[in-house]
This record gives C-alpha cells, structure tokens and sequence, in this order.
C-alpha cells in the first residue's frame, strides 16, 4: 500500500509537472498593476508553441488622475515570450516583446479634451510560480514606448494576476 502511495504521488507531481510550459497548452490571464498616472486591470490569451515560447496577446484598461488631469488608455499588445529560466518546473522568468496600439482619452481639468491614437513597442520581464497543474500567480513588469499624436513618452507598469491553463 506504501508504494502504491508514493508511485501515485510521484505520478501526480509529474503529470502536474507536464502541464507547465507544454507545447499546445493555452493560457488565460486576468491581473492588476500601477502605472506612472494610476491603475491598470489586464486579460489576456497565450499559446505555448514550445517548452519555452509563448504567443499571446493582452488588452489593458488604465485609469488615473494627476494634477487636474483625468487619463484613460485602452491597450492592446501582441507579445512573444521567451522562457530562458526554469527552476524544477515550478517557476519561470519569462522575458518578451511586442508591439502596443493605444487609444487615449486626457482631459486636463474639465475644459480640454485630447483624444488620439499612440503606437509602440513593449519590453517585458514576467517570472510565473505554477501553484498546481491548471493555477499559475504571474507577476509583470512592462515598459512601453510609445509614439503618436498624443503623447511621445515612456511609460512602466507593474503588476500581477493569474493565469489558467486549458
């Protein structure tokens, strides 16, 4: 009986241990950050196209006020994914890239509006800490920079979530 317990654990941590970074899995994320202006809430979708790259991509909605300007963005990013560090399977540093496409609303206090388009580019480094076979916690730490007829800049986000796997 001993045995058969610890050949069905040994099992269990190995089809667990599978379903991490495995071609043809699919990931959807939901999370939350900080920016330079304010808050942030993130979804997103990823594809694993091998043990160590992913494509995915996210939509991000930001909010903030500073100084009498109210700040609104919608993003929308394409990303890849390059999984270069893996500890016993269990934990990833993912480091990426993509492109951003940004609407943004700035209305500085109540008489001037500016709405426009802004494009980019995105840097990224994510370590992720799978909790079981389907759970993973994620942190992100992103860095925009953008261009456009609203506002040339560079802009840092921070944040976590959670992804699932299916």
């Amino acid at each position: 009986m001993r045995k058969l317990i610890i050949t069905a654990a040994f099992l269990g941590c190995t089809l667990a241990h599978a379903q991490n970074h495995v071609k043809g899995k699919k990931e959807i994320l939901v999370g939350a950050g900080i920016t330079g202006l304010g808050l942030y809430g993130e979804a997103g979708f990823h594809y694993n196209m091998s043990s160590k790259v992913k494509l995915g991509a996210n939509i991000a909605l930001e909010g903030g006020n500073d100084r009498g300007m109210k700040y609104n963005s919608f993003y929308l990013s394409p990303e890849v994914r390059y999984a270069p560090f893996n500890v016993k399977g269990k934990f990833f540093l993912n480091l990426g890239g993509g492109a951003v496409g940004v609407f943004n609303s700035i209305n500085v206090q109540e008489t001037s509006k500016k709405n426009g388009f802004n494009y980019g580019l995105l840097g990224l480094i994510e370590p992720e800490l799978y909790l079981g076979g389907k759970v993973i916690i994620y942190a992100n730490f992103k860095q925009y920079y953008l261009f456009g007829d609203v506002m040339k800049s560079a802009l840092f986000m921070a944040g976590g979530g959670v992804k699932f796997i299916f």
